[in-house]
């Protein structure tokens, strides 16, 4: 967020019933109790859980790991995956040998922003593994002169 913004302050400023991002506190405090439920959940971190369940991924008992704690997309997602019984680890900057964490999971989501961060060494064989981590990739070709990596992986 901008320097010049305070984020707390503006979370604070939108109404909870509008928080349609589900980022004000009382939604993600919401999120975060059991017996609670937040009027809005993030919609990316939704967005995994969506992709899991119909796939028919057993996320109960099994072990996630979410790179990146951000409060839009790491935080809410080891929230609602913990919401279906998955044991969470949040692998972070200052994590140490975040791949030998990694590498123990069942399910990896990734949303730290660098590209090629996750490594094949990284992942145990079968792991479901969810990028939603979102980077420009450089492209002369591109009016702007990058594209999302989404689209860079699918070119290759």
């Amino acid at each position: 967020m901008e320097e010049h913004m305070n984020e707390e302050k503006i979370l604070h400023e939108v109404s909870l019933e509008k928080d349609v991002d589900g980022f004000h506190p009382l939604n993600i405090g919401n999120l975060a109790m059991r017996g609670r439920e937040p009027l809005f959940i993030p919609c990316t971190p939704k967005g995994c859980i969506e992709l899991l369940l119909p796939s028919n991924v057993e996320i109960m008992g099994k072990n996630a790991v979410i790179i990146g704690r951000s409060n839009i997309v790491g935080l809410p997602t080891s929230l609602l995956l913990q919401r279906h019984h998955a044991t969470v680890t949040t692998v972070h900057t200052f994590s140490k040998n975040p791949d030998a964490i990694t590498c123990e999971a069942d399910i990896v989501i990734s949303a730290a922003g660098r590209p090629n961060l996750v490594r094949g060494n990284w992942l145990k064989p079968g792991a479901v593994v969810i990028d939603v981590g979102t980077n420009p990739v450089e492209d002369p070709n591109s009016e702007h002169g990058y594209i999302p990596e989404m689209f860079a992986m699918k070119k290759q």
